[in-house]
């Protein structure tokens, strides 16, 4: 059996309100009738036709017709007809009849039950076209859960492949840390150990606190800067109110790594790294500039272009027409500017 929603429940409720209106409106019997009978008569009749509507609707389409059992549905439908049929013009009929005029009528009258079967007809029809409306919206629900899935699927792989990319990184930080034998090291492996337990247990969802993304892209920038010493100028900075904040997670995490990568680690000199992340009410803005990658190999422009490949689907499907990402090379410095636009 189909389970109605509430938009569902209220179509329902004015489809029925403006057919019994109109069959109530239409009585030419409400001048002889007393308000008792009236009504009584109005309940009784369309009370009938809604146990028509929804058996057809929720019964006998979904377990018959749909199953193919056609001499059972068809039989059943001519069944539901007559006793309707029967009931309005033998009984409801009769006992009006007689209870208004005092007169006796005959037990069956052609006509009525020719007009009562066409009535029956009709709402049989509107029992169809409910069905029909049903099955075009289950079907545009489906579609949509299979976007959702979809949309979570290709987020899912994106987000996945970050972590082995950081991880690559991280790692041979570590291992020139450990070569040199550095006091640095514990330090690294204890900022790497919560930026592992915010990426595996904490980014799942589609958002996530601005605060704690913030937190972990800081801590990754603090590897960096442990592991650079002081051979390059390393600058963050956050401005306005990031509590309650919420933002996908791990967006500009692939911005920071590029900047190392392909810009500070490949600088001989003057490497820097300069970022800022400023939060209002209506955006959040990540702005990032740092050396150029210079004399760079066909396979680390094209690994770099990978990244930003990925940034760019994540941001399409998670703030589509709802962001601004653009990245450009003036003077020898690479720019980075991520505008997240959010309403609030």
């Amino acid at each position: 059996m189909q389970r109605l929603s509430e938009s569902q429940y209220l179509f329902h409720y004015v489809l029925w309100a403006s057919l019994i209106l109109q069959v109530g409106l239409d009585s030419t019997s409400l001048i002889k009738m007393s308000w008792g009978h009236y009504l009584l008569n109005l309940v009784f009749r369309n009370g009938l036709l809604m146990a028509l509507v929804y058996i057809n609707l929720f019964f006998l389409i979904p377990r018959l017709l749909n199953h193919k059992l056609y001499v059972l549905f068809f039989g059943s439908l001519a069944l539901l007809t007559a006793i309707y049929i029967v009931f309005s013009s033998q009984i409801l009929d009769y006992y009006m009849y007689r209870t208004l005029s005092k007169e006796d009528m005959p037990r069956f009258y052609w006509g009525m039950a020719w007009a009562y079967f066409f009535t029956a007809v009709r709402y049989i029809i509107i029992s169809f076209l409910l069905n029909l409306i049903y099955e075009k919206h289950e079907q545009l629900q489906k579609i949509a859960a299979i976007q959702v899935e979809k949309m979570r699927s290709d987020l899912n792989y994106l987000r996945a492949q970050i972590n082995p990319h950081f991880l690559f990184n991280t790692f041979n930080n570590l291992y020139s840390l450990a070569l040199d034998k550095s006091e640095k090291t514990p330090e690294i492996i204890l900022k790497l150990s919560d930026m592992m337990d915010y990426m595996l247990y904490e980014s799942n969802e589609t958002e996530v606190l601005l605060e704690k993304d913030i937190e972990n892209l800081k801590n990754y920038i603090e590897i960096e800067r442990i592991r650079q010493g002081n051979n390059a100028q390393i600058d963050f900075y956050t401005e306005g109110v990031l509590a309650g904040r919420k933002i996908a997670p791990l967006l500009f995490l692939p911005l920071v790594e590029n900047a190392f990568k392909h810009g500070v680690n490949s600088a001989i000199e003057n490497a820097f790294l300069n970022g800022k992340l400023i939060v209002s009410e209506q955006q959040i803005l990540f702005e990032l500039k740092n050396n150029a990658p210079k004399n760079s190999t066909a396979s680390e422009q094209r690994n770099h272009g990978i990244g930003l490949q990925n940034l760019k689907k994540r941001l399409e499907l998670t703030y589509p027409n709802h962001y601004f990402f653009e990245t450009k090379t003036e003077n020898g410095i690479f720019y980075s500017i991520l505008k997240i636009i959010q309403n609030q």
